[in-house]
């Protein structure tokens, strides 16, 4: 709607269904099927739509962050991961398909096996995967990417559903030999259709994918992965690569919607102004609770990360927005007060202050906008030392040990909440009273997201000059 009221001349025309080409393009790269809602949105955006004085649309950006990358690893029932993969193997063209090596059924991917969920229900918005990429081909289009660029998109979606298809066994034990070989890639040729995607060599993905390079005390050190250890490893990998391709696929079409800086604030000089439309995957509680409720259906019995973030999110927008219409002599309290209504009536009995506290240190505005404190501190410091492999324990243990010892006796903190994964869990009730539990396992790694040096040196050397630039 608000595209339409601010459009009426061939540019403005144009600008808009570049706007709308980018919404094409974030809800096919961004959202995935859930089993509550069939186009739920995977990640966190701010888009910025820059209006003129005269109230006609002069640009747009989006910035965009907190991509769910766990749909690579896991999905509950009736969950799928991003549409486009499955709108790629759905409308690709038999050229396509024939130079991608796309398989003909979705089931035969691994990935999308994971759940048995291949299609959108009917009645869902774009629920014919093919029609769905029609419209994708359209938005790149609209948005100016090079044909190459497309093709060289396409190729490296298919080089991840491959890469998914790999498996992993384990050499059988001798017990007179002290030198542990690492697990191997049992399907030789979906390996080397994967790498030729890739443009690397089929030997050093398998390497990448059977051996973990990480930082240990200032030195790198290799770990040897078991056939469990090397299917985290493809996961992990396929998740890095997915997230570079769309960051990739946002920055090019901010490329050619938005003016610049110094155009923006020109704009803004003359009278015009410029509209943040916040979206976020909104609260998430995946906690077990009373029986026959909703959450004690779901698959996944513990709140992860990511989910963590989407939590952090909702409950700081929720406290800002209170501050901004309580708090002086602004907003709905001016309001209210004109209306001869008293303040303290309509004020919000949890104000969320005590929770903010323990989630970042502070209130808003203050040395914690710099600094955070609270458990996003812990977890900085964590992040830090194992970037810098000075970390001499399990990370994710000693953030685990820093939450309970400096948070125990917090009314919103629960250290051992028990349940599944009890030893790695902690809770943390939210507005509403919505207790939370959250497995810590993997925060530390999930939030540093450094990229596996064997990874870096693969791609880098990769004879795919886009996945080398990437």
């Amino acid at each position: 709607q608000l595209l339409r009221l601010s459009t009426s001349g061939k540019k403005d025309t144009r600008i808009a269904e570049q706007v709308q080409a980018l919404q094409t393009l974030l809800a096919s790269f961004g959202s995935a099927k859930t089993a509550a809602n069939p186009n739920a949105t995977r990640f966190s955006s701010l888009v910025e739509l820059h209006i003129s004085a005269a109230g006609k649309l002069a640009g747009a950006k989006a910035l965009v962050y907190g991509l769910d990358r766990t749909l690579f690893a896991k999905l509950g029932k009736e969950e799928r991961t991003f549409h486009v993969l499955y709108q790629l193997v759905a409308g690709a063209t038999r050229d396509e398909r024939a130079e991608l090596g796309l398989l003909d059924d979705a089931a035969d991917y691994r990935l999308f096996s994971k759940s048995a969920c291949y299609r959108l229900p009917h009645g869902a918005p774009n629920a014919d995967d093919s029609i769905a990429f029609d419209e994708v081909r359209a938005a790149f289009k609209v948005l100016g990417f090079k044909p190459r660029h497309v093709a060289s998109i396409l190729r490296l979606l298919a080089a991840i559903l491959a890469l998914g298809n790999l498996e992993f066994a384990e050499h059988p034990e001798d017990p007179y030999d002290f030198q542990s070989d690492p697990a191997w890639v049992t399907n030789r040729d979906v390996l080397d259709h994967a790498a030729s995607l890739l443009g690397v060599a089929g030997d050093d993905l398998e390497r990448a994918l059977t051996n973990r390079v990480r930082w240990v005390r200032k030195e790198m050190m290799a770990t040897i992965l078991r056939a469990a250890g090397a299917d985290q490893q493809r996961d992990s990998l396929m998740a890095a690569l997915y997230s570079i391709l769309f960051a990739f696929v946002v920055e090019t079409a901010n490329h050619k919607l938005f003016p610049g800086d110094d155009a923006v604030a020109e704009l803004q000089r003359q009278g015009g102004a410029s509209i943040l439309h916040l979206s976020t995957p909104g609260f998430s509680n995946h906690s077990p609770s009373r029986p026959g409720s909703r959450s004690s259906l779901l698959v996944r019995a513990l709140d992860g990360f990511d989910d963590f973030v989407h939590n952090y999110q909702v409950e700081l927008v929720r406290y800002w927005w209170t501050e901004q219409a309580f708090d002086g002599d602004g907003g709905i309290a001016a309001r209210a007060q004109e209306d001869g209504v008293r303040i303290g009536d309509v004020l919000p009995s949890d104000d969320g202050t005590a929770r903010i506290e323990l989630l970042r240190g502070g209130r808003l505005g203050g040395k914690a906008d710099r600094k955070p404190g609270g458990i996003l501190g812990g977890l900085a410091k964590t992040v830090a030392s194992l970037r810098k492999g000075t970390q001499p324990h399990d990370a994710n243990d000693e953030l685990l040990e820093g939450m309970r010892d400096h948070f125990g006796a917090h009314g919103s903190f629960a250290a051992y909440p028990g349940g599944p994964g009890a030893r790695t869990s902690f809770a943390v009730t939210h507005y509403g009273h919505q207790q939370v539990t959250y497995d810590g396992y993997q925060f530390v790694e999930t939030d540093a997201d450094a990229l596996d040096p064997e990874f870096v040196a693969l791609l880098r050397n990769a004879a795919d000059p886009f996945v080398a630039k990437l």
